[in-house]
């Protein structure tokens, strides 16, 4: 993490990082990432009981994420009741220094996207930079 590269390249993009995690480190390298971000981005589009590292991103983003700053991707093929029941749970089960102790759950964003459809991008975008000021 401290050799994260947040510089621009000249042409004013900025870098890719990527990060191998293997299952005794990506929980610590998501917790680190969405600390220290304006915003975070989580496309939930097909989530289900399956996706056990879905559910603890989830959490994860309540007890650490201003719940503002986080925009959910959904469309019309999401079953919402999974990702609401989950968020319902995770707000409930909040841990104490959360700072979303004293917000509205419904601060949460949530940007439906037309499946597979590349116009979606600026929707996408305007969600994401809404929840970053």
């Amino acid at each position: 993490m401290t050799d994260l590269d947040t510089s621009p390249d000249y042409d004013g993009r900025f870098r890719i990082n990527d990060f191998f995690c293997y299952d005794d480190t990506w929980k610590m390298v998501l917790s680190r990432l969405i600390r220290e971000s304006d915003a975070v981005l989580m496309d939930v589009r097909g989530l289900s009981a399956n996706n056990a590292g879905v559910v603890f991103e989830l959490n994860e983003l309540i007890n650490v994420v201003p719940i503002h700053q986080v925009v959910l991707i959904v469309d019309r093929t999401t079953d919402k009741t999974f990702p609401n029941e989950t968020l319902d749970k995770s707000w409930a089960n909040m841990r104490p220094d959360s700072p979303n102790r004293a917000s509205e759950k419904a601060a949460l964003t949530i940007c439906e996207v037309a499946p597979d459809r590349l116009m979606e991008v600026p929707h996408v975008l305007h969600c994401l930079c809404a929840a970053a000021r």
